[in-house]
């Protein structure tokens, strides 16, 4: 299994279940190829896209826009670069803040199961997939370990699919 395909259907199940309770799409659609695939079939397509690939999930349940770098002019593909490694720049100082190495765990605890990964993982993870999520990571506390959460579309409120945290220190 890919878990860099994965983790970005994860994102993209728990994006689109906002507002809604929550329901995972029967079939994927990547536009703008159309295709109607199973999970395992879209985590491969994914998988098998030239990266790194820039992926949106859209308002309806398992949609998803996917651009490579190929569709890009130079202007925006320089950009889209840019933006790219400031986003791995972004998790670098993160993990380095929380003290963690390539070996390290890195958690994604609203996917069922769990997706359990390494910092390592997770920064190959940002340099393949740009997706139109606010994605950012939290230290575990007590732990040498982070868990990957996801901001609501346009921030405010708390995380998406979050429960409560249970590694946090009692009060």
């Amino acid at each position: 299994m890919d878990i860099g395909a994965e983790l970005t259907l994860q994102i993209a199940r728990l994006v689109q279940e906002r507002p809604n309770p929550p329901r995972s799409p029967a079939r994927w659609s990547l536009v703008p190829a159309g295709s109607h695939l199973t999970w395992g079939d879209a985590r491969a397509a994914l998988a098998a896209l030239p990266k790194p690939v820039f992926v949106a999930p859209m308002n309806e349940p398992g949609w998803l826009g996917i651009w490579t770098p190929a569709t890009f002019d130079a202007k925006t593909r320089s950009r889209f670069d840019d933006e790219l490694a400031n986003q791995i720049a972004y998790y670098r100082e993160k993990l380095t803040a929380f003290g963690l190495t390539d070996h390290d765990p890195i958690r994604f605890e609203p996917a069922t199961p769990p997706l359990n990964m390494t910092a390592g993982q997770f920064v190959q993870w940002a340099g393949d997939y740009a997706i139109g999520a606010g994605v950012s990571l939290h230290a575990v506390v007590n732990e040498r370990a982070a868990r990957i959460v996801i901001m609501p579309p346009g921030g405010g409120g708390p995380p998406l699919g979050m429960q409560p945290n249970p590694y946090a220190p009692a009060s």
